[in-house]
């Protein structure tokens, strides 16, 4: 089995839209996908033998907030510590553009939050952050 590469380089829009249809988000347009991935801050894939396995980004202004968005495994390789290998890149591009008293935050899939809590995220609300909230459009 080759061994897995991490790349920081955008993956082609319908690589990103087939890994995000493979994990059960949303299936999106290649449009659409090439939308998104032009509104990156900082991203890392993970390939073998040059195919998209793992995948994630930073979303944000780029100066004082920052959103992990889209951190995704292949199901055929979930298990294998790669989502560990995408947050610590992706927090180690963050470090690099941060100024101190940045905002890093993410909205975790349901029982996936002590894998974050293990990157120093906190679970909302606690004493000094209310709930987070969201919106989906249309629905």
């Amino acid at each position: 089995m080759p061994e897995f590469e991490i790349i920081h380089a955008k993956p082609e829009p319908a690589e990103y839209a087939a890994i995000r249809a493979a994990c059960g988000s949303t299936p999106i347009s290649e449009d659409l996908a090439a939308r998104a991935l032009g509104g990156t801050t900082a991203l890392v894939c993970i390939r073998q033998g040059g195919d998209l396995i793992g995948f994630g980004r930073v979303v944000g202004d780029g100066a004082l907030f920052f959103y992990l968005q889209d951190v995704l495994v292949h199901p055929d390789h979930q298990g294998e510590n790669l989502g560990e290998a995408i947050v610590t890149a992706l927090m180690e591009e963050i470090a690099k553009i941060a100024p101190e008293g940045a905002t890093i935050g993410l909205m975790s899939t349901p029982g996936n939050e002590g894998f974050y809590e293990n990157h120093g995220f906190r679970i909302r609300p606690n004493d000094d952050h209310g709930a987070g909230m969201s919106q989906i459009v249309g629905g």
